[in-house]
């Protein structure tokens, strides 16, 4: 019964030891852009953060993309520029950045896209 009862216990304190990536809410700006010239649904990337990780969840290569991340007042305090694979992409924040996070910009090609965090 002990041994059950431990192997429970673990498991459910294993689980709780997992950190979960919190989903961030893209919007494009400006919000003329969706819809205008294309011919189907526009796929757009997807944001998530986890602690000090970004990751970007490209459905297709991306030449070029600028990742901004602002503080409270708007100032640029991280910027990151490179390819995306499609699929999920990381980028690794530093310890200052992170404590101080609040708004992050996605810049590619004519879309650029807003979120808040």
């Amino acid at each position: 019964m002990k041994k059950t009862f431990l192997l429970i216990f673990g498991l459910v304190l294993s689980s709780l030891c997992f950190a979960i990536e919190e989903p961030v809410d893209l919007s494009v700006d400006p919000e003329e852009q969706v819809g205008k010239g294309h011919r189907s649904i526009a796929q757009l990337p997807e944001l998530t953060f986890e602690d000090n990780y970004l990751y970007v969840y490209a459905p297709y290569y991306i030449d070029s993309m600028t990742v901004l991340v602002k503080d409270d007042t708007g100032s640029v305090i991280y910027t990151y520029t490179a390819a995306m694979a499609a699929g999920r992409n990381t980028i690794v924040l530093s310890d200052t950045v992170s404590e101080e996070k609040y708004s992050v910009e996605l810049l590619f090609g004519s879309w650029h896209l807003t979120g808040y965090f």
